[in-house]
């Protein structure tokens, strides 16, 4: 799989947002994001995107490290509207968005609204 759409969505998603921290994206199998969900999450079954923000504070004169980000390239295939490419940039924004600190779960619809706005505006469906 070609990842480098991705990294070039990855540079205009952070340019946008205006992040100058460092973070990783890894694409991964849906056993090993099941492992991963099981354990993090208490949920045994595979989904397609993870954040994990670092939590950790910058060394002075260092750039804070924002986090990592895993996707199933499985998961992202089966549940694809357009393109493979489009889907995965779909969940690194979401992803993205978790490792800022929005949570979908308990704002009480400002990530969505902002999620939707970015989607809108960084022409994906």
């Amino acid at each position: 799989m070609n990842t480098r759409a991705l990294r070039s969505f990855l540079v205009q998603l952070t340019q946008r947002l205006q992040i100058e921290s460092d973070l990783t994206a890894v694409l991964v199998s849906d056993s090993t994001i099941q492992q991963y969900n099981r354990r993090f999450r208490g949920k045994d079954e595979a989904t397609d995107v993870l954040a994990f923000p670092s939590g950790e504070d910058a060394l002075p004169g260092e750039e804070p490290y924002l986090g990592d980000i895993m996707i199933s390239a499985e998961t992202a295939c089966r549940q694809k509207r357009e393109t493979l490419v489009e889907e995965l940039n779909t969940l690194t924004l979401h992803a993205v968005l978790h490792l800022l600190g929005y949570d979908h779960e308990v704002d009480r619809g400002e990530m969505e609204r902002l999620e939707r706005e970015l989607r809108k505006e960084l022409q994906l469906h």
